[in-house]
């Protein structure tokens, strides 16, 4: 029966992979904050004509913006650093990124170095369409204002408006004043609140806007960051009334969102407020700490939906617990199609269609509909779903290829040109969003109104108990699926191929019995399969009856690479097992911890997989393709990784934490149950222990918060294995010398309740116990006591 396990994306935080082999979750579309490990003062805006969240945050020393097809996905969205201040200008804080007239500004606080009074608030232009292009030019400190910091701006009734968190004597006040220009006062700045409650505290700060039926809103931080107390109050005026008098605004009676001690979220201070994709949600984004007394610090930004009172104010709810799923934003993995990029077709508005437009007229040789910067949450195997129309009169089709891959056709039913339908296909992407989707002209004509993303969570797999052979394509010879295997009869070059898998890493296996001589074996990274014996490109790893296994390539013809020594006796069955990642080519037979062959080849990156035999029947069975977990921080970000307390960051190409009390970070969008997983553990300074945390489930806040197992080394001269479940249980170790600053490469393999650990030696297990408490969960990093490097992590899946 072929399995596909159907879940739409969340962001790569949290992704449930249910992979074959890989603790299988329920369908999701839920995500956990924090969505970053720094994230302080955010602001996020999502511009309509091209379809990005643009995401700015504190950085202190430069402005970098991102943007990104989700919210969710901001970390792992393109990213630039657009203005490094000149020499003398320090503190760089709450950036904002507008777009006022076509035209896109950047306001945000500096000092010029003599404390309070050189603080204020400056702005950048950029008159391109594209704000990562074109030149940020410095239009200076907004003319009019004081000292102060914290400025924004926003229209209304034809009106620019701009706020700020003016010094005076009540340490900070909000201001506001109309504009002449995005960098000019108009009128003089009028205080309309300032610290008069016995709820606030010291400072008022950080006003930002949200307008909805007719009133305008103004959140503002009070409470200095380093006070867990940082929260938020409110202001109220009716959009038809004078903003510029102070009576017209109503402050709130108490603070509409504040910290949580039974959520483990405090200091909820700076925000700004965005909308679902779709139009339908409002959300907030904001910054808070993961535990009490962490001050201003790293502050990772989160974000949550919020709904309104019947009073029509804005009703922030209660910060959500990291350990809580949240819903992803409605519409968060659709692309419009209006958003690509087009070559020689055009944008239509048509009833009916998402968001109120399509994108036809792909009807001729050099049309073409290129979605870019596609966020994938993480690495794995995508249904991505086409929302189309075609009244051509026939069925259509248009040529995809992914990440620049060889073109493959889709279909559309004649459905009508007011009618919409679904066509599906499948592909790998890489995690991030650094993946492409290009449509060309096929057959007749359709017109595209949107994409999106289903994570299929197992890439492929096939036991063929239904007793059919659905989704393969067979180029010669005789193919039978029974409910007990995949047969094919004795001929030269017969293969079979699963249409619409396309892997680039992954592990790939399954059985394979030979009737006689000859060879048969696994088709990987396969592209342009056709009749003919050799008429393929990509990679074949086979038993062959002379007593050997092989590695070749096809690129329409046959090239061997290499071979081991290998008993094959006919009619045995044989479980082989390939794993590539990038260039490296490791195959398996049988034993599947030590591989016969290990080879480097970089011809072939992506494609599908397939089976093959050449001069033996053969019968294949428990077919199997899971993407590999990989990370070496090559990038210098830590996409995905969810951190809980500590300092963590990429630093000499390592993950890299200070010294602290079970700080830990969890690449939540894995889920392991049979893994293996290694990596490279570097105590940097200090004693206690650092290592790999698996199986892992709700992760928190707090030396012990967690679920699963952890496999350390300790400066106390052992290695060790323990597992939690909100209290540490030590299960066993054994000696070893540790020495700070040396790398040790650690491995866990973890299948049912045996678990091994290995340290150094990759054959010779330090510990080999059983233990049945987790079966399944996330991968992730932790240290007790010292500070440590982590680095190039890998882990796959385990039959």
């Amino acid at each position: 029966m072929r399995k596909s396990l159907a879940l739409f994306v969340a962001v790569w935080l949290v992704v449930a992979m249910g992979l074959a082999g890989i603790a299988t979750a329920a369908p999701t579309t839920d995500f956990n904050n924090p969505v970053n490990s720094v994230g302080a003062d955010p602001w996020m805006y999502y511009h309509d004509n091209d379809g990005y969240y643009y995401y700015t945050r504190t950085t202190g020393d430069n402005l970098t913006i991102w943007r990104s097809r989700t919210m969710t996905g901001i970390d792992s969205g393109e990213r630039k650093v657009v203005w490094t201040p000149p020499s003398g200008t320090i503190d760089i804080w709450a950036p904002e990124i507008h777009n006022i007239g076509g035209k896109w500004y950047i306001y945000y606080t500096a000092n010029t170095g003599c404390g309070d009074s050189c603080r204020g608030v400056y702005v950048l232009e950029n008159t391109s369409a594209d704000p990562f292009t074109g030149s940020w030019t410095s239009k200076g400190k907004v003319a009019g204002t004081g000292a102060g910091l914290d400025g924004s701006v926003f229209e209304n009734g034809g009106t620019l408006y701009f706020l700020y968190a003016g010094y005076d004597s009540n340490w900070s006040s909000i201001y506001i004043a109309a504009m002449s220009n995005p960098w000019t006062l108009s009128t003089s700045m009028i205080k309309i609140a300032t610290r008069d409650q016995s709820w606030e505290s010291d400072l008022v700060e950080g006003p930002e806007v949200i307008k909805r039926n007719g009133k305008i809103f103004i959140s503002y931080s009070t409470f200095p960051c380093w006070s867990d107390d940082y929260r938020l109050g409110l202001l109220t005026a009716s959009d038809t009334a004078n903003l510029l008098n102070v009576s017209s605004w109503t402050k709130s009676s108490g603070p509409v969102f504040q910290s949580s001690a039974a959520n483990n979220v405090y200091g909820t201070g700076h925000n700004s407020f965005t909308k679902s994709k779709d139009g339908t949600q409002d959300w907030i984004v904001y910054h808070a700490n993961t535990g009490a007394g962490q001050g201003c610090g790293p502050r990772p930004t989160r974000m949550q939906p919020f709904t309104w009172n019947a009073n029509g104010t804005p009703n922030l709810g209660t910060p959500i617990n990291p350990a809580t799923p949240i819903a992803v934003p409605s519409g968060e993995f659709r692309i419009e199609a209006e958003h690509a990029a087009l070559t020689n077709a055009s944008i239509n508005t048509k009833a009916g269609a998402s968001h109120g437009a399509v994108v036809g007229y792909i009807d001729y040789s050099d049309s073409a509909v290129l979605f870019k910067d596609i966020n994938a949450p993480a690495a794995g195997h995508y249904k991505i779903h086409v929302r189309y129309t075609n009244g051509s009169g026939a069925a259509s089709t248009h040529n995809v290829s992914v990440n620049g891959g060889t073109p493959f056709a889709i279909n559309y039913n004649n459905i009508g040109w007011d009618t919409y339908g679904d066509s599906v296909f499948e592909t790998e992407l890489k995690k991030g969003y650094q993946n492409t989707i290009k449509f060309t002209k096929g057959v007749n004509y359709a017109e595209i109104d949107s994409i999106e993303l289903e994570y299929a969570g197992t890439s492929f797999s096939d036991n063929f108990s239904d007793g059919n052979a659905d989704g393969w394509t067979t180029y010669d010879g005789t193919w039978s699926a029974s409910g007990v295997a995949y047969s094919v009869n004795a001929g030269t070059g017969y293969k079979a191929v699963a249409g619409s898998t396309s892997l680039s890493d992954f592990v790939y296996e399954g059985d394979v019995k030979i009737a006689s001589g000859g060879d048969a074996g696994l088709l990987f990274r396969v592209s342009d399969p056709a009749a003919g014996s050799d008429s393929l490109k990509g990679y074949y790893a086979a038993l062959n009856a002379n007593n050997t296994v092989v590695l070749g390539k096809f690129n329409n013809n046959w090239t061997y690479l290499t071979g081991a020594a290998f008993t094959v006796t006919p009619g045995t069955t044989y479980h082989m097992k390939v794993v590539a990642n990038g260039s490296s080519i490791k195959v398996y037979v049988t034993n599947m911890d030590t591989p016969v062959i290990t080879y480097s080849d970089s011809s072939f990156a992506a494609g599908s997989v397939g089976l093959r035999t050449y001069n033996s029947a053969v019968t294949f069975d428990n077919l199997v393709a899971t993407p590999v977990f990989a990370d070496n921080f090559g990038d210098n970000y830590p996409d995905g990784w969810a951190v809980y307390a500590g300092g963590w960051g990429v630093s000499g190409g390592a993950y890299t934490v200070n010294a602290g009390s079970g700080y830990k970070s969890v690449f939540a969008s894995s889920s392991f149950s049979n893994v293996l997983y290694e990596g490279d553990v570097r105590i940097t300074s200090g004693s206690g222990d650092a290592g790999l945390l698996f199986r892992v489930t709700d992760p928190g806040p707090g030396a012990d918060s967690l679920k699963g197992y952890y496999a350390a080394i300790n400066t106390n001269g052992t290695v060790i294995l323990g597992k939690f479940n909100n209290n540490w249980s030590y299960l066993t170790g054994a000696n070893m010398t540790v020495t700070t600053g040396t790398t040790y490469h650690m491995k866990v393999i973890a299948e049912g309740a045996r678990i091994r650990i290995y340290v150094d030696d990759m054959a010779t297990p330090k510990i080999d116990v059983t233990d049945t408490s987790f079966a399944s969960g996330s991968l992730g990093a932790r240290v007790s006591g010292p500070a440590a490097a982590f680095d190039n992590l890998y882990a796959e899946s385990r039959a």
